[in-house]
């Protein structure tokens, strides 16, 4: 039999296995003395927080209420440590230094894009699909409009059609990013 304790996580409540919880809790004590409790810190923290949150989620289901410690140390897994991301940092940013782009690790997502919306996030969501500036996609529908009004549909179902990226998870699927501490 083991002990049960309930942790609140990014505005969730979770019951996790004692021994998970003391892991998670060094881990997050960890991230939170390496990036500071300044502002940007704390934005940085709540931020994990909610990402760990969304995949705590996930591995619950109805026969499965309790994160144990394979999950505490599977989440922790695929988030990594503050010291690694330093490197991988690093050399992203010597390698991109003259792109608009984060270097691709996985296959990207479509989603709207709420954060660089004008008119529900079509055309960021498009240009982070194909990895081109907003600015062209924004033109070529702008350009489109004037040639025929089947954009105005075709801009209207894409809109219904397109799941918006709410999650933090979402948002990093949509540019193609690995969900790290980096």
């Amino acid at each position: 039999m083991k002990k049960a304790v309930k942790a609140n996580i990014a505005g969730r409540v979770f019951t996790l296995n004692e021994d998970a919880y003391q892991r998670l809790e060094k881990y997050l004590n960890n991230i939170e003395h390496y990036f500071g409790s300044n502002k940007t810190g704390k934005k940085i923290l709540s931020n994990i927080e909610m990402q760990i949150s969304e995949m705590f989620s996930e591995k619950l289901t109805n026969s499965k209420q309790v994160i144990n410690m394979d999950d505490v140390k599977d989440v922790i897994g695929k988030l990594g440590y503050p010291e690694n991301s330093d490197k991988s940092n690093k050399k992203r940013s010597k390698s991109n230094s003259n792109k608009d782009f984060v270097t691709i690790n996985r296959p990207r997502k479509l989603y709207r894009n709420p954060d660089d919306a004008i008119f529900g996030g079509i055309c960021s969501g498009l240009a982070f699909y194909w990895n081109i500036s907003t600015i062209i996609i924004r033109a070529i529908f702008l350009v489109a409009l004037f040639f025929g009004g089947v954009t105005l549909v075709a801009y209207i179902i894409l809109w219904i059609l397109i799941p918006k990226a709410r999650t933090f998870s979402q948002k990093l699927e949509m540019r193609g990013e690995k969900i790290t501490i980096s």
